[in-house]
Parts: C-alpha cells; sequence; structure tokens
C-alpha cells in the first residue's frame, strides 16, 4: 500500500518515524506511529525526556534537519520540512517567548501585506477570519490594542492558540498547554482544545505529562516512553 492509500482521510500522520540528529548520542524518536483525522484530538503522554517536545518539532517541521527516518503525512501526502511548515500550527509550553509584537493587533496582522498592496475585500476576509478565532478561544471581548505582556498566563496562551488557528493550519500541535496555568485557568481552557479540533475541523495534537484532565478532550490517545518509542493506549 502506498503513503497515500495508507493515510488516506487522515490530516496529520507519522509513518514508522525516527529522529536521531548528529548531536545526539541517541535516537530521540524511534518507531513513532499515530494519525489523526479532520475534527479529531489527540493526546500523547509521557514522562520528561520522553520525547514529546521533539516529536511535535519535527511533526511541524521546526527540528534540526538531518536524522529523521520514516514518514510524515499531511492530508495523506508526505510532506517535507518546508511543506510542514506551511500546513502545521505549533503552541510552545510557553507561548510568551514566541509573540513577534507587542499588541494583538499587532500579533495578528503581523505577516499581513501592507493595506494599499491588498484588495480590500481580501483584507476584510481576513479580519474576519482572526475575528472569529479570537471568539472561538474567548477573546472577542478584549481589546485589539491590548498589550500582550499585560495578559495572564491562560489569556497569553489562547492568543498563541488564536494566532495559529488565524493561520489556517491543517493540524494544530500544543506543547503543554496547562503549563503554568491554575486550577481554573485550566478547566476554562479544556473545552476550548476540543473547539479548536471539532469546530474547525482540524486535527489536534497535544503533549503532557498530565494525562488526567486533557484525557476528557482526547479522541486517540499515544504513551511515550524514554528513548522516543510510542505506544497507542486509546
Amino acid at each position: 500500500m502506498s503513503p497515500t492509500e495508507e493515510s488516506e482521510g487522515v490530516v496529520l500522520a507519522a509513518r514508522k518515524l525516527g529522529y536521531h540528529p548528529p548531536s545526539a548520542p541517541k535516537p530521540l524518536l524511534t518507531d513513532v506511529s499515530i494519525d489523526l483525522r479532520a475534527g479529531q484530538c489527540g493526546l500523547v503522554t509521557g514522562i520528561s525526556g520522553s520525547g514529546k517536545t521533539t516529536l511535535l518539532r519535527v511533526l511541524s517541521g521546526l527540528a534540526p534537519g538531518g536524522g529523521e527516518t520514516g514518514q510524515v503525512c499531511v492530508d495523506g501526502k508526505m510532506a517535507d520540512t518546508a511543506a510542514r511548515r506551511r500546513a502545521v500550527g505549533v503552541v510552545f509550553q510557553q507561548p510568551s517567548r514566541h509573540f513577534v509584537a507587542d499588541t494583538l493587533v499587532a500579533e495578528f496582522t503581523y505577516a499581513w501585506p501592507p493595506a494599499d498592496k491588498e484588495p480590500r475585500e481580501v483584507r476584510l476576509r481576513r479580519a474576519a477570519e482572526v475575528q472569529g478565532c479570537l471568539a472561538l478561544l474567548g477573546l472577542a471581548s478584549l481589546p485589539l490594542d491590548a498589550k500582550l505582556d499585560t495578559l495572564s498566563g491562560g489569556q497569553q496562551r489562547r492568543v498563541a492558540i488564536a494566532a495559529q488557528l488565524a493561520r489556517q493550519p491543517h493540524a494544530l500541535l500544543l506543547d503543554e498547554p496547562f503549563a503554568g496555568l491554575d486550577w481554573r485557568s485550566r478547566q476554562g481552557l479544556l473545552p476550548l482544545l476540543r473547539a479548536a479540533a471539532r469546530d474547525t475541523n482540524r486535527a489536534v495534537l497535544i503533549v503532557s505529562h498530565d494525562n488526567e484532565e486533557l484525557r476528557a478532550v482526547a479522541d486517540a490517545e499515544w504513551r511515550m516512553d524514554v528513548g522516543g518509542t510510542c505506544e497507542r493506549i486509546l
């Protein structure tokens, strides 16, 4: 069976994925196979050092080059590093470190062409998509000129997720989305993680050391062990 046939109907898939960069004494990923369909939310759990964040970096095309084996497929087609960067969004454990602007509106419009270089209807469509992403993440009432460094940790995380959704990715990857959040913030974020998959018809993959709360939104779950091995448990 060809990679395309094997991945038919699957938005994001890893097939016997391995990763052993030249700088590492041992492989960081070993024979990892996962698959997620549109609207599904997957969960990868494991202790620190088991390879969870490395998996996200490889799937999103952000891992240092070299040492990769196996296949990554997006929408049933094999995807090289450049294709993954275009098609996969990722929010890391400390999203504020990856903001590119100071205010909410600047963060979302950072890569937009100048207004005089883009048709008005395209500009309006972009703005509507951003508003939709903000509403989905419960941020519709946030002022567009809000300073990102004044937001709470939970708000910053939701802004980061909304910003990635606004890119219209095929899949969204989240690294420890509950890191640094109190109980109330975690409970508020939980249904939004589900909505990020089901309401947008995207595949969402979460990695975390804690599966108790996140399991409530997972359609599939895998456990990673040290050495980067991966086993499906749900």
